[in-house]
């Protein structure tokens, strides 16, 4: 994409797929009425079938991930989760990670003394390809954890539904059936 200039077709393919969630997640019954609309539909079926064909591929690669679903006669019927799963990493490895990786790359180049502890912490680490090495450095992940609180890869939050008995929430009654939605990011900043 650097040489071209231009956005590969998977990058286009997810924002075009994707492009109703944003303005229409206040209203989830919407988002549903839109993408069932064929012409409105049809990028984000063609993501899906993107996302499906890769599931496909990498089954074969990776047959034993899915020892679990074979061994139970499933993985017919289990295929419909897989692709979900596959879609959603798909997604969430892709604008939820350049996000948080543009807010750690903010906060190390307004904060030169954090780039010079980060610094020192992987000076003192042989394999930058070991996870369990990575994994061990505190600074790295308070860093990444606080990045995320501050400015988390998805601010809106998931909608979700009440229980039709109602709940309490820090001391306030929610009503049965209703969505609900809690803001990551109003989250991080609650005191």
């Amino acid at each position: 994409m650097l040489d071209s200039d231009e956005y590969h077709f998977t990058v286009r393919l997810l924002q075009d797929g994707m492009n109703l969630l944003g303005p229409l997640s206040p209203v989830p019954w919407l988002v549903r009425i839109g993408y069932s609309v064929p012409y409105v539909a049809q990028n984000f079926k063609d993501l899906l079938g993107w996302s499906a064909q890769k599931l496909r591929h990498r089954m074969k690669v990776m047959s034993w991930l899915l020892e679990a679903s074979e061994d139970a006669g499933r993985l017919k019927q289990d295929e419909h989760w897989l692709r979900g799963d596959s879609f959603a990493l798909i997604v969430a490895g892709s604008d939820t990670v350049a996000s948080t990786l543009i807010s750690i790359f903010y906060h190390l180049a307004d904060d030169p003394t954090q780039t010079m502890k980060l610094r020192a912490e992987l000076d003192k680490v042989d394999n930058l390809q070991d996870s369990d090495e990575l994994k061990s450095m505190a600074h790295l992940n308070g860093m990444i954890n606080e990045a995320l609180r501050l400015h988390p890869a998805l601010p809106s939050g998931g909608l979700r539904e009440t229980p039709p008995e109602g709940l309490t929430i820090a001391g306030h009654f929610i009503p049965g059936n209703v969505t609900i939605v809690a803001p990551r990011y109003s989250l991080g900043r609650r005191k």
